[in-house]
C-alpha cells in the first residue's frame, strides 16, 4: 500500500528507528539507576566505615583512659577506704577481742583447778610415756624389778 511517497516500508523503518531510540534512552535510564545505586551503596560503606573507625578510636581512648588514669585513682581510694575502715571500726574491736582472749587466758593459767587439771594431764602424758617405755624394755629383757613398781597396781 502506498501513502503517497512514504511507503509502508519507510514506516516501518522509521518506525523502527524510533523504537530504537526510545529503547535507547530507557536502557540509559536503567544504567544511570543502577550508576546511582552502586554510588549509594558506596557512600553508606564509607559512611558505615567511618562510624567503626570512630567507634574503635573512642574505645581504644577510654581503655587507656581508664587504664592509665582513672583506674589507679578508683583503685587508690578504694584501697584509702578500707584501710580507713580497718583502722577507724575494726582495729578498736580487733583490740578489745585480744584483751579479752589475754584475760580469759591469764585467768585460766592462774585458776589453781585448771592448774590442777594441767598438771595431771602432763603426768598423765609422763606415764604413759614411761609405761610403754617400760614395755618395751620388759619385752626385750623379761621382767624386772624397776618395772614392777609401776604395774603392782595397774
Amino acid at each position: 500500500m502506498a501513502y503517497g511517497l512514504i511507503t509502508s516500508a519507510a514506516i516501518e523503518t522509521i518506525g523502527g528507528l524510533a523504537g530504537g531510540l526510545l529503547g535507547q534512552g530507557s536502557k540509559n535510564r536503567q544504567i544511570e539507576g543502577d550508576w546511582a545505586l552502586q554510588n549509594y551503596v558506596a557512600q553508606q560503606n564509607a559512611a558505615n566505615n567511618i562510624m567503626g573507625l570512630k567507634s574503635s578510636l573512642g574505645q581504644g581512648l577510654n581503655n587507656n583512659l581508664f587504664s592509665n588514669v582513672l583506674g589507679p585513682d578508683l583503685d587508690q581510694a578504694r584501697q584509702f577506704t578500707a584501710q580507713k575502715q580497718k583502722f577507724d571500726f575494726l582495729a578498736p574491736k580487733e583490740n578489745a577481742m585480744n584483751r579479752e582472749n589475754a584475760r580469759w587466758s591469764i585467768g585460766a593459767s592462774l585458776d589453781p583447778s585448771s592448774r590442777e587439771a594441767g598438771f595431771q594431764a602432763l603426768l598423765n602424758e609422763i606415764r604413759k610415756t614411761g609405761f610403754d617405755k617400760l614395755v618395751a624394755t620388759d619385752a626385750m629383757f623379761g621382767p624386772t624389778g624397776f618395772s614392777s613398781r609401776f604395774t603392782k597396781n595397774a
